[in-house]
């Protein structure tokens, strides 16, 4: 299967979703997010922080994201993406 790439200022850019042979230059060069929103596999109905690498909820201070609302889940989720993209030097201060 042929790959084809386009740019973000094209009309069918990634803004909209991409064929599945069309591999866009904006994904391909997107940072992966180390952080994710999981169901709570201790509480249902609740929700975690977890990583991607391991699968579990993230421990902060000895402390687990885990136990949380949608709107906390999400509110973390974003800290912790942002703080982890600027110690990986991809974000500014």
């Amino acid at each position: 299967m042929a790959e084809a790439y386009h740019s973000v200022g094209q009309p069918d850019s990634c803004i909209k979703h991409c064929p599945s042979v069309v591999i866009c230059n904006m994904e391909r060069n997107r940072p992966h997010l180390r952080y994710q929103v999981q169901a709570s596999a201790k509480y249902g109905g609740m929700w975690s922080v977890a990583d991607i690498f391991t699968g579990h909820p993230v421990v902060v201070d000895d402390v687990p994201l885990d136990f949380m609302t949608t709107d906390e889940v999400d509110d973390m989720v974003d800290l912790m993406n942002g703080r982890d993209l600027k110690a990986r030097g991809l974000i500014a201060d």
